[in-house]
């Protein structure tokens, strides 16, 4: 599939993309080159599949890229990062970026400026511009387990987004939703560091390779 991914992309014409689009493709290069060097193997994911395959590259109208990589080569894939990618490009996470609500991890390049229209709020997590990397994990075939398992992973998700981005988005609630989540966003926000709900997704999702017998694969972020 990522044979299939970077040859649609290579095709695709100049004069098809825009500036934006121009920049996310060269990052996107630089990280084939880590992955393919080090045999790390990564797959086209969502509407960047849908466009390598339909347009040949981008949905016109698109502005990211997102590849999903299993989460067993997670480790390995950030050292090789550090040590094969061109400076100018960077690993943003919870990790190491004030104020960054999402669980997933994004590579940016740090010579541009690329502002999303939620985040204007959160100047801390401001970024240039980046392609998303998103990890793959199995889940349970058992019905059970399978809802547990997501509620845990949306729980987490849902609360490192709370305690980042106290605010966000809580005008577009309603009624006790509203409420509940200024409490919450409140209550966090004063008492766990900005990186504990994403230690504890990370921590929880390192258990559920995608080679695990028993169990079949999940896009874990979406």
């Amino acid at each position: 599939m990522s044979t299939l991914f970077i040859n649609k992309l290579n095709g695709y014409k100049d004069k098809k993309m825009n500036e934006l689009q121009k920049c996310i493709l060269n990052i996107f290069k630089e990280v084939k080159k880590v992955c393919e060097h080090n045999n790390i193997p990564y797959y086209a994911l969502g509407g960047t599949a849908i466009g390598a395959v339909r347009h040949k590259g981008f949905i016109p109208w698109d502005d990211d890229l997102d590849i999903a990589l299993p989460i067993e080569y997670l480790e390995y894939f950030l050292e090789c990062c550090k040590k094969d990618l061109p400076p100018r490009y960077k690993i943003f996470s919870a990790k190491n970026v004030k104020e960054f609500s999402n669980v997933f991890i994004k590579v940016v390049d740090t010579e541009t400026t690329f502002i999303e229209k939620d985040m204007h709020f959160y100047k801390n997590s401001y970024t240039g511009v980046f392609i998303d990397i998103i990890f793959l994990i199995s889940v349970p075939d058992n019905l059970f387990k399978k809802k547990f398992h997501l509620f845990r992973l949306r729980y987490y998700r849902i609360m490192h987004l709370c305690r980042n981005h106290p605010f966000k988005d809580i005008e577009k609630l309603k009624g006790k939703y509203k409420a509940i989540k200024k409490i919450i966003s409140l209550f966090i926000k004063h008492f766990v560091s900005e990186d504990f709900f994403f230690d504890k997704w990370l921590n929880y999702i390192k258990k559920y390779p995608i080679k695990m017998g028993g169990y079949k694969k999940l896009f874990n972020c979406i």
